[in-house]
C-alpha cells in the first residue's frame, strides 16, 4: 500500500485527484468531485505540500503537476460571497477506487444580471405599458 500517486484530472467532470502510481496494485483513483449546482472556482492536483500552500494562500492554482509518483493531493475551491445572515451550500464528493460511472460535466452557472437604478425604471415602464395594453383590451 502506498500514500503516493500520480495528480490527475479526469477529462469528463474535471474533478483533480490522483492514480496510483506505475506498479501499484490494486489500481485506483482518488478524485474530488463536484456533486452541486454551484461549480468549483478553481482546483488543483500536485503534491501534497504544494496542495496545503495554495489553501493557506486562499488561491488554487488550476493546474495539474504533471509529475511522476510523488506524495499527491488535490483539492477543488468555491469562491462565494455569503451576505451576513445568508447561506450558501456547495456538495462535493470523494471517489476511491474506479473512476464512477456517475461522473458529469459541472453545472456552470451564469450569474443574474444586475440591474442599476436606469434598469429598474426601464423595466418599471415596460411592466406598466404592459399593464396598460392588457386592461385596454378588456
Amino acid at each position: 500500500s502506498s500514500d503516493s500517486g500520480v495528480p490527475f484530472r479526469e477529462p469528463m467532470s474535471g474533478a483533480p485527484g490522483g492514480q496510483t502510481c506505475a506498479g501499484v496494485t490494486p489500481v485506483y483513483t482518488i478524485l474530488h468531485i463536484s456533486t452541486g449546482i454551484q461549480a468549483p472556482s478553481a482546483f488543483s492536483a500536485d503534491s501534497f505540500s504544494s496542495i496545503w500552500s495554495q489553501i493557506n494562500s486562499g488561491a488554487l492554482n488550476n493546474t495539474v503537476n504533471p509529475g511522476s509518483c510523488i506524495d499527491n493531493g488535490a483539492a477543488l475551491q468555491w469562491d462565494l460571497t455569503v451576505p451576513a445572515g445568508g447561506s450558501a451550500t456547495i456538495q462535493a464528493a470523494t471517489s476511491f477506487g474506479d473512476i464512477p460511472a456517475v461522473i458529469q460535466q459541472p453545472a456552470v452557472i451564469a450569474p443574474a444580471p444586475a440591474l442599476g437604478l436606469t434598469g429598474l425604471a426601464s423595466l418599471a415602464l415596460a411592466l406598466l405599458a404592459l399593464s396598460g395594453l392588457a386592461l385596454r383590451r378588456k
